[in-house]
């Protein structure tokens, strides 16, 4: 039974673990035989992710765990390539992606037209993954659409682990800064927010989460 091979570098996140599930639910039913490469860096060498793929009939690459240098040469050598939330626009690799825009459009509008809030905060992704970036855009462009001053918002770093999002909020606090309202990146990292307004004594009302 040949192998597919998925590369994943959060293969225990609420993100990755559900399109691994996913995936694991698909190829079992076939003649393929799963294998989840978890990758720790996207900084290693293209031979040393090359050598993840000796017999292997495919990959499934997930986000950002393999660099695009990998990616263009495992397609070079033939190897079929299914992309999940990234893509290469150079080459014509099959990529399955998310609407980004459209969650984070909605919870602008809840959050200014609908709560009247006005000054907010953003925690953001993984500056350089893809949907970091898509849903970062879409935040600043709706900033734009209702007027939002620069001085009336803050983008602070979560990197879509929930530790560092409740380290950049606690430091938000400490330093005074006034907010009203909290729009963050992935909904673990919005929970980690919840969590220390609450450790804080702050009141904090939650939208329901929108999948983007």
């Amino acid at each position: 039974m040949a192998d597919i091979r998925i590369f994943t570098n959060d293969a225990g996140g609420g993100f990755q673990s559900s399109v691994i599930a996913g995936l694991r639910e698909v190829i079992d039913a076939g003649i393929y035989h799963p294998v989840i490469d978890i990758i720790g860096s996207r900084d290693a060498s293209i031979d040393e992710f090359m050598t993840h793929l000796e017999g292997t009939a495919g990959i499934v690459v997930i986000a950002d765990a393999a660099p695009d240098d990998f990616l263009r040469e495992a397609y070079a050598r033939g190897i079929p390539i299914t992309l999940v939330s990234h893509q290469l626009d150079d080459l014509p690799i099959p990529a399955v992606m998310s609407d980004d825009g459209e969650g984070i459009k909605a919870l602008m509008y809840h959050l200014i037209m609908r709560c009247g809030r006005r000054s907010l905060v953003f925690v953001r992704g993984i500056p350089e993954q893809r949907d970091s970036i898509y849903r970062e855009s879409a935040f600043r462009r709706e900033l734009l659409r209702y007027n939002v001053p620069d001085e009336n918002f803050q983008i602070v770093d979560g990197l879509f682990v929930a530790d560092i999002a409740a380290d950049s909020l606690r430091h938000l606090l400490k330093s005074g800064a006034y907010f009203d309202a909290i729009l963050a990146a992935d909904y673990l990292m919005g929970i980690a927010a919840l969590e220390v307004l609450r450790d804080a004594g702050i009141e904090a009302v939650t939208i329901a989460p929108v999948r983007v």
